[in-house]
């Protein structure tokens, strides 16, 4: 419930400042001031997952596929076609990295792209808004939104 833990919040800031001590402002303030920085990354990202997926799955899966495509055929594209092309630096970073990996992975990426958005919109579990989460399979019944057609 928001109210419960708006109230818990409260009670817990009031307590904290109440237990600052002289001359320990400048830890205390940098304590608290890391413990929101990441409360608030582990919370916002944690609700942005919610409602990615209720917003349905293919909001979830679709980015996610497309950075393990990405990732994977850098990796492909790299060992196949690697300083054949060009022998420019491409990342002084990571010296293994290569422009044929980068554009290889590019071209891979868009392609998989347009198949696998394709693919996931005929699923109605991927565009499909559920009504609650739970780990109980049950069937999804609804009208896709009119970007899931072609």
């Amino acid at each position: 419930n928001m109210m419960v833990s708006f109230s818990l919040y409260t009670v817990m800031m009031i307590g904290s400042v109440l237990s600052l001590r002289k001359g320990l402002f400048k830890y205390q303030m940098t304590q608290y001031t890391w413990t929101m920085v990441t409360i608030s990354i582990v919370v916002f990202q944690t609700q942005a997952v919610f409602q990615i997926i209720y917003a349905g799955l293919f909001w979830f899966v679709m980015p996610s596929s497309l950075v393990i495509c990405n990732d994977i055929m850098a990796y492909y594209c790299g060992q196949l076609f690697g300083k054949r092309l060009t022998r420019r630096k491409f990342l002084d970073l990571s010296p293994n990295k290569t422009w044929e990996g980068f554009l290889g992975s590019a071209v891979c990426t868009l392609i998989f792209a347009f198949w696998f958005s394709r693919k996931l919109c005929g699923y109605q579990w991927m565009t499909c808004m559920p009504d609650k989460i739970t780990f109980r399979l049950s069937t999804l019944t609804c009208t896709p939104a009119p970007m899931y057609h072609d």
